[in-house]
């Protein structure tokens, strides 16, 4: 195909700058002629920049996920829940609950149903411990304390909480 002049098969220019890779780029191999675009909004200018961000960033999951993510810290870290209407206590609820869901429906697909901790677990609490070291200092004092006192066999276990805590993953690189 590199060698001839172009007398070849029809779909020769069009496989001659198909992609493969870790993802297979269609539109290369059939455009100008076919161009094949999943519109994700009724704005189709946005349909270019979907893909790159897709392509860039990564998907709608795992956007999502860092976004669940994000909120479950400032609900656990930030948020008075003794200043919530019902409504807003539902709404609070939901969003914990959906991140509860995703975690385990991840963990099923995986492969991997959560049977107590592993050594990736203590891996990222102590990534997190580090990480709230830098960020914030004064919370981090009372939790390395208590984590210290269980440790030295001072404590019997986890303090009681007076409500329900969020789960909040701790991204690995």
């Amino acid at each position: 195909m590199a060698g001839s002049s172009g007398s070849g098969s029809p779909l020769e220019e069009a496989f001659r700058r198909f992609t493969v890779a870790p993802w297979t780029n269609w539109a290369n191999a059939f455009s100008p002629v076919f161009n094949p675009q999943l519109i994700i909004s009724e704005n189709r200018d946005d349909a270019a920049v979907e893909n790159h961000v897709l392509s860039q960033v990564g998907s709608y999951g795992k956007q999502l996920g860092v976004i669940i993510d994000a909120l479950g810290v400032l609900i656990a870290r930030t948020l008075d829940r003794s200043q919530l209407t019902p409504g807003e206590h539902r709404i609070v609820d939901d969003l914990q609950e959906l991140a509860r869901q995703v975690e385990q429906a991840v963990a099923d697909y995986r492969g991997t149903p959560r049977k107590g901790i592993g050594r990736a677990d203590i891996d990222s609490v102590i990534e997190g411990l580090q990480s709230l070291q830098h960020s914030d200092p004064a919370a981090y004092g009372p939790l390395f304390e208590h984590l210290r006192q269980f440790v030295d066999g001072q404590t019997g276990g986890p303090a009681p909480h007076p409500e329900p805590t969020t789960s909040i993953r701790v991204p690995r690189s």
